[in-house]
């Protein structure tokens, strides 16, 4: 999911792969892409109601934002459905993958 936040920290729309079509104009915005609907919970919202929802929709990440539309952050399901991605599973993620194929040099 990207996410697309305008200066003022307003979450403007959320992207997902299937939202943009295989032959999309290049002129398009990005902003042109994506929701917010399904996609974002208030962050007073209660985190086992969420969590439950996610599941039930077969989503994986939701935005938290505030009261007027500011991002605050990510809800992140593990793949596994165990649990909420932490910091350290991401780091530690990335670095097995840059070790099974790391990036060749700049020339």
């Amino acid at each position: 999911m990207a996410l697309v936040v305008a200066p003022d920290g307003r979450l403007m729309t959320t992207i997902e792969r299937p939202d943009i079509p295989a032959v999309a104009p290049s002129a398009l915005k990005v902003t042109e892409f994506g929701t917010l609907v399904g996609r974002t919970v208030r962050a007073a919202y209660p985190l086992d109601a969420a969590t439950t929802a996610m599941v039930r929709k077969g989503r994986r990440r939701l935005a938290v934002v505030d009261d007027v539309g500011r991002l605050l952050g990510l809800l992140c399901l593990k793949r596994d459905g165990s649990g909420y991605c932490s910091d350290e599973g991401i780091r530690a993620r990335a670095a097995e993958r840059e070790r099974a194929h790391p990036s060749s040099p700049l020339p």
